[in-house]
């Protein structure tokens, strides 16, 4: 699988604030950088369009931003990194968000 880790991603929600921790560990395969995780209805923004939502830095070394759609995808958005992250790395996954 592309992604893995003993850091499952979890959630917190208070009020309309969402916060997602954990991390995971990218692999070579499709989609590893541009559909990490899909939240749930209940914590997505409810507005449309894509929109900044934390920075983290890669095992290898690669900062990155962090990214969710109206959909509720987490990605790492063409130009959001320092460089290429090479595979595979562990990627700490730590953002924050309104649901509007």
């Amino acid at each position: 699988a592309p992604l893995s880790g003993s850091q499952a991603p979890r959630l917190v929600r208070q009020g309309n604030q969402v916060r997602l921790y954990g991390g995971i560990t990218a692999s070579a395969g499709a989609g590893v950088t541009t559909n990490i995780l899909t939240i749930p209805s209940g914590f997505r923004p409810l507005s449309a369009g894509t929109r900044f939502v934390g920075s983290n830095v890669s095992s290898t070394g690669q900062a990155f931003g962090l990214a969710i759609s109206g959909a509720g995808v987490i990605s790492i958005p063409s130009g959001y990194t320092s460089g290429s992250i090479p595979l595979p790395t562990a990627l700490p996954l730590i953002a924050i968000w309104t649901v509007d």
